[in-house]
This record gives C-alpha cells, sequence and structure tokens, in this order.
C-alpha cells in the first residue's frame, strides 16, 4: 500500500463524481491540474486498472506529480477511477482492426518508437504523418483517429493521441497496441 492517503471512490457519490467530471472542464480546475480530466478518462480506459492506486502509479510514472501536490487531482483521479469502474468500462466495446488498420497500427508504434526525440511535438507531427499517409487529409484523418480509438479505447473518440501515447508513454502505448492485436487475434 503507497504511503500516501487517497480518498475512497467510495466517498464520492454519483451526484459528487458528475460534478467533478464536470469541474474538471471548467478553466479553474484546468489551472489547479496539471493532467485534464478527459486525459487522466482515456489513461483509465487504456490501463484498465484495478484500483485507483494503478492508476496513480502510471500518473507518478509517467509526471512525476503526486497526490500531495495537487490536492484536487487528487480528487479527480478518485472520480475518474470511480466513473470509469462504474459508467465507462461497462459501455466499452472494442473492435477488431482490419488488416490494412492493423498495417497501420505497426507502423504508428514503429514509427514513433524510432523517434530522435520522444517529445510532445515529436510524437504529434509523426502521429498526424502516419494517419495523413493512410488516409489523407481532412476528414479521412478524423477516420483515422476514430479508428484508434475504436480499437484501442473501446470508442469512437477520444483524448488527443499524441498526448495520450507521449502522457502514457511510448513503450506502454506498443503494449497496448499490442495487446489490442492479440486479442483481436484470440490469442
Amino acid at each position: 500500500m503507497p504511503s500516501w492517503s487517497i480518498p475512497s471512490v467510495d466517498q464520492f457519490s454519483p451526484a459528487e463524481q458528475a460534478v467533478l467530471a464536470r469541474l474538471a472542464e471548467c478553466e479553474i480546475i484546468r489551472g489547479a491540474s496539471p493532467i485534464r480530466y478527459h486525459t487522466l478518462l482515456a489513461l483509465a480506459i487504456a490501463m484498465a486498472p484495478a484500483s485507483v492506486y494503478d492508476l496513480w502509479d502510471m500518473i507518478i510514472l509517467r509526471t512525476g506529480h503526486y497526490p500531495q501536490e495537487y490536492e484536487l487531482l487528487d480528487a479527480i483521479v478518485a472520480g475518474v477511477f470511480a466513473y470509469y469502474r462504474d459508467q465507462v468500462r461497462p459501455g466499452l466495446h472494442f473492435r477488431a482492426p482490419t488488416d490494412h488498420e492493423r498495417v497501420i497500427l505497426m507502423d504508428l508504434v514503429q514509427t514513433i518508437r524510432h523517434l530522435p526525440v520522444q517529445d510532445l511535438e515529436s510524437i504529434t507531427w509523426y502521429t498526424y504523418d502516419v494517419g495523413k499517409r493512410y488516409y489523407g487529409e481532412g476528414p479521412g484523418l478524423r477516420q483515422f483517429f476514430q479508428a484508434v480509438y475504436e480499437i484501442l479505447l473501446g470508442q469512437p473518440d477520444g483524448p488527443r493521441l499524441p498526448l495520450f501515447i507521449h502522457l502514457q508513454g511510448i513503450d506502454a502505448f506498443a503494449r497496448l497496441v499490442d495487446h489490442r492485436l492479440e486479442v483481436a487475434n484470440g490469442c
């Protein structure tokens, strides 16, 4: 058990969780929390955490932010986990990739794995480059992101994909892609 204390998700009623979700959208909350609500929710979807501690472990690993630093973030993380557990997880519908999408996902992973600098700007540029290579610009690019979200996150929309990759980490993102491709193969 970690040495820091996280409020029990049971402390939050469904109404309080909804308020936390709504407040996380507001400018005041964004200034007090280094990570946005939707990014945390996408992280929860990708991780499928068994507990709020699993979510905090990833946040600490990738950002270096601890619950003691941001009281509001601590409450938001607890609310995100409760919302994910009760509302999101039951409604996720992952779809299997087509052969074409499988190639694209593997290309995306290989492209970002071999970046000389793995910062957010580089990940953004190369993620869009892979999408444009296979889907073109405009509506085609939207189809690229939708396919990635449906296959990896189980829903048609998600956070900014490059930010999600950067926050989760390239190796963790690659493992997520590998896992979803294996599941689709029935492994």
